[in-house]
């Protein structure tokens, strides 16, 4: 079985991505979902959430506050790091379990969307690397559309890794300057060179 991470800027339409390859139905797992599914009250990482950020940020279900949460982490790196540090282990074991139950399953592929802000991203780990890019002024409209304010983005910007060697590493780089069925129809291409590469090996890096 392959995996294909799916990557690239905040904003820049990895969702939609993911979306086709789902509607095509190929195992999807997104970094984020994992993320948040630990935050929760009964999570084994509670406890030391609990302990880096203190109760300012719970609410009185226990449950974090998680936009609050979000500013405080996007604004404090060094509570932000500690945090990677508790939960990107954890994120990394519920991958390969569902990578593990997938191929249990017979499926011959699946998509793991990473987010720039995870830490020392191994492309190495994956069959195939796509990065989707888009331009600056896109980003930030989108992201407004979903409810960040200004001030959200530039803070999340600002603790994006640099991606210059995901881009030399990948093998599609997916430019998202058009449409929604512009992103649609390049999604189905980079699907039909992943298939066919699977039978006559890895191709050279492709821009669509």
């Amino acid at each position: 079985m392959r995996t294909v991470a799916v990557t690239g800027q905040m904003g820049a339409g990895k969702s939609t991505v993911l979306q086709t390859f789902h509607e095509n139905n190929y195992p999807v797992c997104q970094a984020d979902d994992i993320a948040r599914s630990l935050l929760t009250r009964k999570s084994p990482c509670h406890k030391a959430l609990k302990a880096l950020f203190g109760s300012e940020f719970l609410l009185e279900t226990g449950e974090w506050n998680r936009r609050a949460l979000a500013r405080e982490i996007f604004k404090n790196p060094e509570k932000r790091q500690k945090m990677e540090e508790i939960i990107h282990p954890l994120v990394q074991k519920e991958f390969e379990k569902f990578v593990s139950q997938w191929k249990a399953q017979g499926a011959s592929l699946v998509f793991y969307e990473l987010p720039l802000i995870a830490p020392n991203i191994d492309h190495q780990r994956f069959n195939f690397i796509l990065f989707v890019k888009t331009n600056k002024k896109l980003t930030v409209q989108r992201l407004l559309k979903k409810g960040l304010s200004q001030e959200d983005i530039e803070n999340r910007n600002q603790v994006q890794q640099p991606h210059s060697h995901l881009i030399k590493a990948a093998d599609f780089i997916l430019h998202n300057e058009g449409s929604f069925l512009d992103l649609k129809k390049k999604t189905e291409e980079v699907l039909k060179y992943i298939l066919s590469a699977s039978v006559s090996g890895k191709p050279l890096q492709r821009v669509l």
